[in-house]
């Protein structure tokens, strides 16, 4: 069963959770202002790549009748009673901060989320698969929600790049390639292994799961130091002043992301279509192969191709002494088995 944690306004702390209160009458506080601005604009900046590179991946059908189109608003009990019912491994907080969180996911940045629930469903199957491999929990998933916004070329400004926001350090420390035809940190699954295993080292420091998903943000040294500076107390809430300026609004992102991929009907938000096919097969290369030739030869737009393989920089699936992960959609597999 899931806890949830409603944390209160305490001697002026910056935690406010009221449900008696009106809209009017809850604090805005500017420094948390400042940060939902600048997550708000990261998730359009992450979210514009598809636009800018992708002009077809994103079909601008809904999977559902749109019907209501409305973004309704609900008082607080609403949405403790919500998040409480969310089954969740990860002790869940609510407060001022994270309905902040909800509002910009449901009332500022709705196409984004429409197209975040698209691409949820081809990716969140392989992150519960690769999560339950290493015992953790599949609410982890909406991590990559907060991170890439669910786009496997994301790259922020610092250079973090993938679905996991892997810098290129990390990415190397866990085990990925990261050269001039290959970066994997693109790769859907050998970036959600490394990830997996990132999170699980940084759970197995900390003990807490707020903590890890912080350092997964900031670092393990940081997270420490916030431990060190609040008089050694260990939750997020307690080091939040601690903690560096964008790694405060990194949980409660997080918690707001699993709120609202848990319940987006009750906000009017829908499916965007994309066109990346739901069964696919994942085959390994041994000889080197051009991505726009197998488009020709087995007649898959190379777009295509190149949404289900986004780790390949140049095409070139660089195969030789080392084997190499192919995806492609099931019914041609068949087709290229027998090339």
């Amino acid at each position: 069963m899931n806890r949830l944690l409603i944390t209160l306004v305490v001697g002026g702390s910056l935690l406010v959770s009221c449900p008696n209160k009106t809209e009017a009458q809850k604090e805005v506080y500017p420094e948390v202002k400042s940060i939902e601005k600048n997550f708000a604009e990261n998730v359009d900046d992450l979210i514009q790549q598809f636009y800018i590179e992708k002009s077809d991946f994103i079909t601008g059908e809904t999977r559902y009748s749109e019907g209501d189109t409305s973004a309704p608003v609900y008082p607080d009990s609403v949405y403790i009673e919500r998040i409480s019912n969310i089954q969740s491994a990860i002790e869940l907080s609510y407060n001022q901060i994270i309905r902040n969180f909800i509002h910009v996911y449901t009332v500022e940045r709705r196409d984004k989320v429409k197209i975040m629930l698209g691409l949820k469903e081809h990716y969140f199957p392989l992150f519960e698969k690769v999560f339950d491999q290493y015992g953790l929990p599949h609410e982890l998933k909406y991590l990559a929600v907060v991170e890439s916004a669910l786009h496997p070329g994301a790259v922020s400004r610092a250079g973090a790049t993938g679905l996991w926001q892997f810098m290129y350090g990390t990415g190397k420390l866990y085990g990925l390639t990261i050269n001039s035809f290959v970066d994997e940190r693109r790769d859907p699954t050998k970036s959600t292994h490394a990830a997996a295993k990132y999170l699980k080292d940084l759970y197995e420091i900390f003990g807490e799961w707020d903590l890890a998903i912080s350092a997964y943000n900031c670092g393990p040294t940081n997270v420490r130091k916030a431990i060190y500076r609040s008089g050694g107390k260990k939750n997020f809430w307690d080091i939040y002043y601690h903690l560096p300026y964008e790694t405060r609004g990194y949980f409660p992102a997080f918690v707001a992301a699993m709120y609202v991929m848990n319940n987006h009907e009750s906000h009017n938000l829908h499916h965007r279509g994309i066109n990346i096919p739901y069964a696919t097969d994942t085959l390994h290369i041994n000889r080197k192969l051009h991505l726009k030739q197998l488009s020709q030869v087995l007649n898959i737009p190379l777009k295509q191709l190149q949404d289900l393989n986004p780790q390949y920089r140049k095409n070139i699936i660089p195969a030789g002494e080392e084997t190499f992960a192919l995806e492609l959609p099931l019914d041609k597999v068949k087709k290229f088995i027998t090339l």
